[in-house]
């Protein structure tokens, strides 16, 4: 067999392999969220609860941003955000919520080198890019996913069926809650709608805070 020929059939089995990955990959789109065993939920391939920060960056890629909140009551959160994904033809914002331990949290804070204070009163300390690898092993907690197109009430009954409960936080904004796959769907007549995913067993955490605001 010549060199060339040796070349096509290697070229034709990574195309047919690329092929074979895209295939597979059936879980991409937010409304294939489902709940697994123990308590937690997969959505665009990531297990919530159990999938690392490694994991995510495996499947988003290396450009994203990190930062550490602080909140007025001086609570720290740690999230990542990836400005524009495209998974499954859908092209959208994501942020990751990682856990992190209050020394990991601190540490971050401190070796910082920009901090912000935003309008809402909390303080943000963006992630040193000498510290992303502190990042790797730290396990997703919430997913925030931000479609580029608008979403409404049939749209959203369509493709997540009719919600257990809505709660109407805003005139101009509805959350229609979906326990048992962790998820709330945020419709805004005004400004972006947003898909909250969590654990459906830290459902409860999520949609507390909703009922008291209504």
């Amino acid at each position: 067999m010549s060199i060339l020929n040796k070349i096509i059939i290697l070229l034709v089995m990574f195309i047919l392999s690329a092929c074979n990955n895209s295939v597979s990959r059936d879980d991409m789109y937010p409304w294939q969220a489902t709940p697994v065993g123990n308590g937690n939920s997969r959505v665009f391939g990531i297990e919530l609860g159990k999938a690392t920060f490694a994991d995510v960056k495996a499947l988003m890629g290396r450009f994203y941003a990190a930062a550490v909140f602080e909140n007025k009551d001086g609570r720290l959160s740690l999230e990542v955000f990836y400005k524009e994904v495209t998974l499954g033809g859908l092209t959208a914002k994501f942020v990751f919520t990682l856990n992190a331990s209050e020394r990991t949290l601190q540490m971050l804070k401190g070796r910082s080198l920009r901090k912000e204070a935003l309008k809402s009163g909390v303080i943000k300390y963006t992630v040193d890019m000498n510290d992303n690898d502190k990042l790797m092993p730290l396990k997703i907690t919430a997913i925030t996913y931000m479609p580029i197109t608008d979403l409404d009430d049939e749209i959203v009954t369509k493709r997540f069926g009719i919600p257990a409960e809505k709660i109407r936080t805003h005139k101009s904004s509805q959350h229609w809650l979906y326990p048992e796959k962790g998820l709330d769907v945020i419709i805004n007549a005004v400004g972006k709608d947003v898909l909250e995913f969590v654990p459906p067993k830290e459902f409860d955490k999520l949609a507390r805070p909703l009922k008291i605001k209504s």
